[in-house]
């Protein structure tokens, strides 16, 4: 039996891959998201201010996905992270 059959070193899809690295940036977003509303309740937030937050919270889900996707390719990651990252 080869290696690459084996259950535990089996290297996931590119699809697959990019489907599990979208869930963990969605999840980065929302906790962003719940982090941000915390500090919004806490402060009295401009239109500017809630702009910049929401941008904020997009680009960490963005880049955790990509870090994710990037980091379980092992093989052409920058490029399947930028990918998932957009």
């Amino acid at each position: 039996m080869k290696n690459n059959r084996l259950f535990g070193s089996r290297k996931l899809s590119v699809l697959s891959s990019t489907a599990i690295s979208a869930c963990v940036g969605c999840g980065a977003i929302f906790v962003a998201v719940l982090a941000f509303a915390y500090v919004i309740t806490k402060i009295d937030a401009t239109d500017l201010m809630l702009s910049v937050m929401s941008t904020a919270a997009l680009g960490i889900g963005a880049y955790a996905g990509g870090y994710v996707c990037g980091k379980r390719q092992r093989r052409n990651g920058l490029l399947s992270g930028v990918l998932c990252g957009v």
